[in-house]
C-alpha cells in the first residue's frame, strides 16, 4: 500500500525564462525563447508488504524542464502597445531526480532524462518602454504548450 502524506500534495513547477525577438519589419520578426523549471520535492512511503516494495520503503522525487522554442513572430507594430501572435518550434529537456529508501537502509537513486520535440502557439501584449521601441514590458502572454 502506498502513504501519500496526510495533507493533499501539491505539486509545482516554479521557475522562469526570457525571449528576445528581432523584427524583420514592422510586422514580421523571428524569436527565440528560453524557459526553466523545477519542482518541489515529493516524498512518497509505501507501508511494508507492499507489491511496490515488500520490506517497505519511501522515495523522494523531483524534476525539471527547460524549453528552448524559436520562430516566426508577428505583430502590429505601431504606438506603445503591440498585440502579437507567433508559432515557436524546438525542443525540451527534462530531469527526474528520485531516490528510494528501503527500511533496512538500502539507497538507490535514479536521474532518467529526456529530450523531445516541442511547440508554442499564442500570443500576447507588448508595452514600449523607450520611445525607440526596442526594450518592451509584456504585461500579458498566453501560449499553448
Amino acid at each position: 500500500m502506498l502513504v501519500m502524506p496526510a495533507a493533499t500534495p501539491t505539486y509545482s513547477l516554479n521557475g522562469g525564462g526570457g525571449a528576445v525577438d528581432f523584427n524583420f519589419t514592422q510586422h514580421l520578426g523571428i524569436k527565440m525563447d528560453l524557459q526553466g523549471y523545477g519542482s518541489n520535492t515529493q516524498r512518497f512511503t509505501a507501508a511494508p508488504g507492499s507489491a511496490i516494495c515488500p520490506l517497505g520503503c519511501s522515495a523522494n522525487v523531483q524534476g525539471n524542464v527547460f524549453t528552448y522554442l524559436f520562430g516566426p513572430q508577428i505583430g502590429i507594430r505601431t504606438g506603445k502597445v503591440r498585440p502579437y501572435g507567433q508559432v515557436l518550434l524546438g525542443g525540451a529537456h527534462s530531469n527526474v531526480y528520485g531516490n528510494v529508501a528501503t527500511i533496512p537502509g538500502a539507497v538507490f537513486s535514479k536521474a532518467p532524462s529526456g529530450n523531445s520535440f516541442a511547440l508554442a502557439a499564442g500570443g500576447g501584449v507588448d508595452i514600449a518602454i523607450n520611445h525607440s521601441g526596442t526594450i518592451a514590458f509584456r504585461p500579458a502572454e498566453i501560449d499553448y504548450l
